[in-house]
């Protein structure tokens, strides 16, 4: 359970616990591609698949309406996902015509002409929501509000704010089209939010592999432990400024985010946002303090134990799911939402 809700810092302390040194070998751009990929899924915490994993307590499926009978229905699909994802005829179709073009530009995507890329690209997005759908299909409308409540109440744990979260809220076509808008608007910049994060996990991943080189014997003893403990010291020291740095500017880009979507909502819908995340539901407080009891035993095994550094990008505070100044600011000024120019 702890693995499959991995908050931003854990996947950090993963990533740098050296479970990816044995990557050094990948072709840099490839490497750095499959870490996006890995890193943009680990901040999707807010999917319906990210609740679904906290159905096997039972305070969660009573709270989200799920019986035991449907759970246990559901079970090939939030456990078996892979296996289900391979034998869907459109998944299948799909990941097909993706081989294909791989195929066609001698499996260089990222240099193929721009006709394949955006193809590819359209392709990869296609699959994902196929997938996200098939985990979807499996709730009544009733169930996938409650998960949509559950999504909004969690946002002080971490994780992106999604679209889709929202329409808890009740939000009308225009909000939902205003709400994708953004998420387009901001591909861009949450593509190089994904590029300086990824790129200093990869700097140093390659500090610790270099230095993995240089031990001799038992990696485990007590001397290479010792060593191991000064070059993490003296990386925490190099590396420190650039960490705050990356750590700051994801805040800002979180926070960006955030405020583009809350400035949709309506005052109405803004309160009743407000209310689910200062007074979320009992089970959902349950979840809220597992997750920080969480962080708290492995912050504590990581300041007992120099050895283990866990720099980088730790963005999302609990308690912190909205910029303090912009709830000042709601209250502060005129009507809301802000207005948006017209879907076409």
């Amino acid at each position: 359970m702890k693995t499959l809700n991995l908050s931003l810092c854990c996947l950090t302390a993963i990533l740098l616990g050296g479970l990816i040194t044995s990557t050094l070998a990948q072709d840099d751009e490839q490497w750095k591609n499959n870490l996006k990929k890995s890193y943009s899924a680990s901040l999707n915490l807010n999917s319906t698949l990210g609740v679904a994993e906290w159905l096997n307590r039972d305070d969660v499926r009573e709270g989200l309406g799920v019986s035991k009978e449907q759970y246990q229905k559901m079970d090939d699909v939030l456990h078996k996902l892979p296996i289900v994802v391979r034998n869907d005829p459109i998944c299948k179709s799909l990941q097909e015509e993706m081989v294909k073009l791989r195929m066609e530009s001698n499996f260089d995507i990222q240099n193929a002409s721009e006709e394949i890329r955006k193809r590819y690209f359209d392709l990869e997005k296609q699959h994902n929501e196929r997938t996200q759908n098939l985990v979807d299909e499996k709730f009544t409308p009733d169930q996938m509000k409650k998960i949509k409540e559950f999504q909004i109440s969690m946002m002080s744990e971490g994780g992106l704010p999604t679209p889709s979260m929202f329409e808890a809220l009740d939000l009308s076509d225009e909000q939902k089209w205003q709400l994708d808008e953004i998420k387009k608007e901001l591909e861009p910049e949450f593509d190089n939010f994904l590029d300086n994060n990824v790129e200093f996990i990869m700097k140093v991943s390659k500090k610790e592999g270099d230095f993995n080189k240089t031990l001799e014997g038992d990696l485990g003893s007590k001397e290479n432990q010792k060593l191991r403990s000064k070059f993490y010291q003296k990386l925490w020291v190099e590396l420190r400024s650039e960490s705050d740095k990356i750590r700051e500017s994801s805040k800002e880009f979180m926070d960006k985010l955030k405020i583009e979507m809350f400035d949709v909502l309506t005052d109405e819908q803004w309160d009743r946002m407000i209310d689910l995340i200062d007074n979320p539901p009992d089970y959902v407080k349950k979840v809220i303090a597992q997750m920080r009891k969480w962080k708290e035993e492995r912050d504590s095994k990581n300041n007992s134990d120099p050895a283990v550094w866990v720099p980088g990008p730790n963005s999302w505070q609990p308690g912190d799911p909205i910029p303090e100044a912009y709830r000042q600011e709601r209250k502060t000024r005129g009507t809301f939402p802000r207005p948006k120019q017209p879907s076409p």
